[in-house]
Parts: structure tokens; sequence; C-alpha cells
């Protein structure tokens, strides 16, 4: 079996990492996947990761009869702050439309399930399909590295650290961020992640000023990291916190919760994925925050919690079940 992946996103995004890994494991099954290249060659089928306008085009361009699959890693929530707001109330129509054009619809947690159930013409092709935990997608990190990590970032090693991992944009919840951070100086605050080269980000000047100014501040701003030094960020912190104000999933979470750290995210609907190990807020953190910083017991209770709970992100049977439909639409 041959697919062509469309994705088409940085390096650092979620939607590319989790491309790139059931590309790695699929092809362990024998299946042949090229990601945005090879758009002439003769596929069975089309996994289309990320539904930009210009993705869509080249698609149709170049694979005009090849059957299409899709996964919902965007919705109107998504790309707030990144587009024109006019464009926010064409989007989800144009995805539905979209969705409905598909063989199947690969939905990444059950409250955009619930919202795509409700159009009778996708109820057959959904299939609820959750971001999977590549436990090999990072090296293991020994203390000493951990300890070198922390100094070349210049961090307070006397002080507990809290980390974010996550593009730099209003949605992901930046300034809040900043805000708690102010508030608590006996923390340290790690955002790891670059601002979106966009023209239309929403708060860009304010953005950049943030990030330029938190010269002797306790807010680090890392950049985007890779490999061995993002295993470092996970490891070396007290807490992830993810202020985010709406995703479809959150792959960080997984990938924080699997170093056996506490995590805190906002109260949005994606929380029902990690019930068991995963804290929420809906008005302000400081309170979630030091609670967990502060009380050990707790924190270490999150931390085995959710290492029980990670376990129903099997990559494997996700990509069991991907190779599995992938052969239905092949045959069809």
């Amino acid at each position: 079996m041959k697919v062509l992946f469309i994705v088409n996103e940085n390096p650092d995004s979620g939607i590319k990492v989790y491309a790139d890994i059931i590309a790695r494991e699929l092809s362990k099954k024998g299946v042949i996947v090229n990601i945005d290249s090879k758009y002439d060659e003769k596929y069975d089928l089309i996994h289309v990761h990320s539904c930009r306008p210009e993705n869509l085009a080249k698609m149709k361009i170049h694979q005009p009869y090849t059957p299409v699959v899709t996964s919902t890693h965007m919705t109107s929530g998504e790309v707030q702050g990144l587009v024109p707001d006019m464009v926010l109330s064409m989007l989800d129509f144009g995805l539905s439309t979209f969705y409905v054009s598909c063989e199947k619809v690969f939905v990444t947690s059950p409250h955009i399930m619930k919202e795509l159930s409700k159009n009778n013409l996708l109820t057959k092709k959904l299939i609820l399909l959750s971001y999977p935990l590549d436990k090999d997608r990072f090296e293991k990190v020994s203390k000493k590295e951990v300890d070198s990590f922390k100094k070349k970032m210049n961090l307070d090693n006397r002080k507990k650290t809290i980390l974010c991992v996550a593009s730099i944009q209003y949605r992901k919840g930046i300034f809040e961020f900043a805000e708690v951070a102010k508030k608590m100086p006996q923390y340290n605050f790690v955002w790891v992640g670059k601002i979106p080269n966009l023209p239309y980000l929403k708060n860009k000047d304010e953005i950049n000023e943030l990030v330029k100014n938190n010269k002797g501040t306790n807010i680090t701003f890392t950049g985007a990291l890779y490999k061995k030094d993002l295993a470092c960020a996970y490891a070396m912190c007290d807490l992830f916190w993810l202020p985010s104000f709406s995703e479809t999933f959150g792959l960080v979470i997984i990938e924080a919760a699997s170093f056996g750290k506490p995590v805190l995210i906002r109260n949005i609907p994606v929380k029902e994925m990690f019930k068991g190990f995963v804290q929420t807020y809906s008005s302000t953190p400081d309170e979630k925050l030091i609670k967990i910083l502060e009380n050990e017991k707790f924190a270490s209770k999150l931390g085995k919690a959710a290492s029980k709970t990670l376990k129903k992100f099997s990559l494997n049977k996700h990509i069991d079940i991907l190779v599995k439909e992938y052969k239905k639409v092949a045959k069809k």
C-alpha cells in the first residue's frame, strides 16, 4: 500500500510531529508513505493532515481521483488569532464540506466527534482516534544533562520550574502565563516554542515585545526545541502547565505526563481525554499551581496516575486501526 501525506506544517507543529510518528510506524507495517513530496506518483489513498486551502488545491491538481481520508487536527478554535476574524466564520463550514468529501474522518477527541456527528452526512465516516504516545520519541536524559540544560537556560536552580510547550500566540494563553509569572517570582516559568510568522497574528506587537523584554524576569523563552533539548525541558520541570483556550487534543499533554510530570490545563472540552491525571482550572490557575508545586505528595500522586492512564494512548493500537481503515478505503 502506498499513501501520500499532506502535512505542510513547521517541524515544531503537533500536526507535523504526529504525521512523522505515524509515517515511521506505518512503514514498519509495509505501508509506503511520502510526506509532501512526489505528488504525481500513483497512490492507494491520500491522508490530509493540514486542511489549508493551498494544500487541498495542490492535492486536487495532482491527485484528483485518489480516495482521501483526513484527521481533525484543526477547527476554527485552533486558528483563532492566526487568521482574520472574518475567515473564522467560514472555516468550520469549509472544513465540514471537505470532511463530507472524504472516505474516512479520523477524529482526535470526543468533543469534536460530538460536534461532527450532528451532520448526518458524516456519521458513517467518523472514527474516534486520539493521538498516540510515542515512547521512543525522546532519548533518556541523565541528571547531568538536565542540570547542564538548566544552566544553559540561566534558570535559578533554587526555584521550582513551570513549563509550557506551545507556539507563542494568544490562543495558547501566553498573556496569562506571563501575568501569573509576575505574581509568582518564587518560581521559574519556561515557555518552549516560537512566535508564528503570520501577518494576521493576534496581538503580534505585544507578543514580540513580551518575548523581547523578558530579561531580568522569571520567564524564559527558549524558542523551539527538539530531541534531547526538548526531553531535558520536560525532565527538568516540576509542573507542566498548558493555559491554552482551545485544543483538538494536545500532544504535549501526554508527552509531559510520560515524563511523570503533573499536568495543569484550562477547563476546556479536551480535558475528558485525560481524566485521572490532569488537573484543570476555570478562572485563575494560581491556587492549583501552588497546590501542585508545594504539596509533594499530591504532585507525586498525579505523576504516578499519569503513567497508568497513558497506557490507553497506545501507538501500536493506533497504527493497527489506521492500517485496517486504509485497507477498507483502498479496497473500496
